[in-house]
Order: C-alpha cells, then sequence, then structure tokens
C-alpha cells in the first residue's frame, strides 16, 4: 500500500484564482487541470489564502489491476484502458451516504461499453428527488424498506422502476453492506486531518502508512470489488439492475 497527501490551497490572484498545492508526490501539479479560471503555481503565493483541502488517495496493486481508493469514499480499480468506481455518496442533496454509485466496464453493455447501477441501503433517504434529481419517487415507500434492507433505483425516459436484494442470509448483500460501513469508517478516520489542522502532508502520510490494520482492510474490500468486476454476470447486482432496465423499458411507472 502506498498513501499519497495533498493540500491543496487556493489564492486570491488578479484576474483568476492560484492554486498551490503541498503533496508528497513530485510534480502533483501535473494531475489538476487548470481552467480558465485558475492557475496552478509552483511557488506559495503571497496574496490572500481563500481555502484549503486534503486530498489523500491509497494505491494497491492487485495482480493486474491498480487500485486507487480515495478516502473521500471512491474507490477506482483500472486495468488495461479500462475502469470501475465505487464512489459511496457523503451529500444529502441528492442520495445520502447510504449508497452506492456503481460503473463497471462489461463490453456490450448500454451503448457505452458500461454497466451502471446505484445501490442504496437502508430507509434513510431522501426520495422527493429521487426522480433524474428533480422529483419525487412515485415507487419508493421508505416505510416498506428496513434497517438491513439493500436495494436499486433506477430511473429513466420518464419511468422508474426499484428491486431489493434477497433476504438477510445473502452473502453478497452482506458485503455491499459491509463495504458500505468499512468505506465510511475509513473516510471518518481522517477526520483528525483537517485542512486547517497543522499536519504536514509528510506527517498525514507517514501516520496512515503506520495505521494498524488500515493495509489489510483496503486489501480485504479491494479482493471483493475485484470478485464482481471479474464475476459481473453472476452476482445478484447485475441480475436486478437488467430487471430493473428491462422494466422501465418495456412498462416502469412513468411520471
Amino acid at each position: 500500500m502506498k498513501i499519497k497527501v495533498e493540500k491543496v490551497k487556493f489564492y486570491k490572484g488578479e484576474n483568476k484564482h492560484i492554486r498551490f498545492i503541498e503533496s508528497t508526490e513530485e510534480n502533483s501539479c501535473k494531475d489538476h487541470f487548470d481552467c480558465g479560471c485558475t492557475e496552478t503555481v509552483k511557488e506559495k503565493p503571497i496574496t490572500r489564502l481563500l481555502s484549503t483541502s486534503n486530498i489523500i488517495t491509497a494505491f494497491i496493486n492487485f495482480g493486474k489491476y491498480q487500485i486507487e481508493f480515495g478516502f473521500d469514499g471512491c474507490w477506482t480499480i483500472r486495468w488495461e484502458d479500462k475502469h470501475a468506481y465505487f464512489w459511496v455518496s457523503d451529500t444529502d442533496n441528492m442520495y445520502s451516504s447510504n449508497s452506492i454509485y456503481i460503473e463497471i466496464y462489461k463490453e456490450g453493455w448500454n451503448s457505452v461499453d458500461y454497466f451502471f447501477s446505484r445501490v442504496f441501503h437502508g430507509p434513510h433517504h431522501r426520495i422527493d428527488t429521487l426522480m433524474n434529481g428533480h422529483s419525487p419517487s412515485r415507487v419508493i415507500n421508505l416505510n416498506d424498506i428496513s434497517n438491513e434492507d439493500l436495494w436499486i433505483h433506477e430511473c429513466n425516459w420518464g419511468k422508474e422502476h426499484w428491486l431489493k436484494f434477497s433476504d438477510i442470509d445473502n452473502r453478497e448483500r452482506s458485503k455491499w453492506i459491509e463495504f458500505l460501513k468499512i468505506t465510511k469508517i475509513l473516510k471518518n478516520c481522517i477526520s483528525k486531518f483537517r485542512p486547517e489542522s497543522e499536519y504536514s502532508v509528510s506527517e498525514i502520510k507517514e501516520i496512515l502508512e503506520n495505521e494498524k490494520g488500515l493495509s489489510d482492510i483496503l486489501n480485504k474490500m479491494t479482493e471483493f470489488l475485484i470478485s464482481i468486476v471479474e464475476n459481473l454476470e453472476e452476482t445478484e447486482l447485475f441480475e436486478l439492475q437488467s430487471i430493473i432496465q428491462s422494466n422501465i423499458k418495456n412498462h416502469g411507472t412513468k411520471h
């Protein structure tokens, strides 16, 4: 496991904002895109500091796969020119932190060779914007969802449908719930490294690399996600999402 830590600072500029990056890696600036309103510089500016944020990423090599875990809750798996994303949301605007956005390469799937899904855990979700981010769901009744339920919702072309994973003894279901819980724990474990804290990027890196059990937890979650990527068609995730998409295409609940 390798840890990369960046402290990204934005300063007031004359015509655009100035970005300065303190990093445990050389040439870190190359990973950040400059837009028309932002310029990245190598020397620390002397103008007014506007904001500071920490970007912490763990890197794991697993056979042919390269795994990146961003401590903001995003897992990325790369192999060849393909990828898979598993992102645990941390906003309550549209989705709660008990949901996972999933994107996995699958040749021939949809029109872009990628499988998409969003998995929800339990009833504590906003559904007033669940339909395309602006309208309430007409098929979800949160009273029908228990704290242990795992479910998928999809909407498209003004239609929506949803399904639950099978009962509490289902192994895949319990693995997804464990994945959610552990990802949130990992996100919380860096809360002491707030951007305004006195920790340097090298100190944060050293603390995390010596964190007892962190590497084992990341490896365990990596093995689970790779098993999903390699056996996608055999998963209940794939089965339920396929049924939902077929239902929306042929029937669905129309708004």
